[in-house]
């Protein structure tokens, strides 16, 4: 991974550490000391990641082309109500939370405690984000992770039979789960840095689709492989890409959204936009 994404993830990871020490220091007894215990330990999951952040990082500075580590202290609001929401889908048993190799899901806290901890982080997240002083980033950050974005992925996904799921109910569902929240982290770092322009917006939205739709290629390419080589992990198996136009023509589609995806980074004079093109190629982050 690129040194300036470890750069990133350590600022943020840092911002992150310091607002919680403040945000809990003098809270007395112990129930608020497991609060305090079991919240801290939720942020982890991500921390190898933050890459929410690092998009709007990204767009702040490609508007301004400045750095965005003076407003990481805002922006870090996003990866507040991407963990929150991460913790619901958990609770739900849509979704496991794993902190990381080693730690198992937050639901060792208990799914009452985690769902709290969940509506903390959201939050706060919005708190944060409300610092910048501008409605409309609020109203970005809660569109695209409420009823026109990732909870309606989320319903969608309990709701829907895997097993008979047709590709336009996949692309939707994968559309409002994940392509929402990328592309809203590059609105709200475009927003942050005074964008106001519909032009850039519209590109962020086309890259943000396209990013989001090479992961889930990918995902669906290296699930496939996996079966191939365990073909008892075909049981209850979700549908993907692979299932709808079969392995070849979805490895063409994964290197077509390759080229378009580099053709894009024309629009963008920040070199960064080609890096993240890697990253969610070769899928280096797992929280997605």
């Amino acid at each position: 991974m690129e040194q300036w994404v470890l750069d990133y993830q350590e600022n943020i990871n840092t911002t992150i550490d310091q607002f919680f020490q403040e945000h809990y220091s003098g809270s007395p007894g112990h129930n608020e000391e497991v609060l305090r215990e079991a919240t801290l330990y939720a942020m982890k999951y991500g921390e190898h990641s933050r890459i929410h952040t690092i998009l709007s990082m990204v767009a702040y500075e490609e508007f301004l082309g400045i750095p965005a580590e003076s407003v990481t202290n805002i922006l870090f609001g996003i990866e507040l109500i991407h963990t929150g929401l991460s913790l619901h889908a958990d609770a739900s048993g849509v979704k496991n939370i794993y902190i990381d190799e080693w730690l198992p899901t937050i639901k060792k806290y208990g799914v009452p405690l985690s769902i709290i901890i969940g509506d903390i982080l959201v939050e706060l997240g919005i708190e944060r984000l409300s610092q910048s002083g501008n409605i409309q980033i609020v109203r970005e950050a809660l569109s695209s992770n409420g009823d026109t974005g990732y909870l309606r992925g989320m319903a969608r996904d309990i709701l829907t039979d895997h097993a008979m799921i047709s590709e336009r109910e996949y692309l939707v569902m994968y559309d409002e789960k994940l392509a929402r929240n990328i592309i809203s982290s590059f609105i709200i770092g475009s927003m942050l840095a005074g964008d106001t322009s519909q032009l850039l917006k519209d590109q962020f939205r086309q890259f943000g689709t396209f990013l989001a739709r090479i992961y889930q290629v990918g995902h669906d390419l290296y699930v496939h492989k996996q079966v191939e080589k365990n073909p008892w992990t075909l049981i209850n198996r979700e549908r993907g890409v692979v299932d709808f136009l079969g392995y070849e023509k979805a490895k063409a589609l994964y290197e077509e959204l390759y080229v378009e995806l580099m053709k894009m980074t024309e629009w963008f004079q920040n070199t960064k936009f080609q890096d993240l093109i890697v990253i969610f190629r070769e899928r280096q982050v797992h929280d997605l």
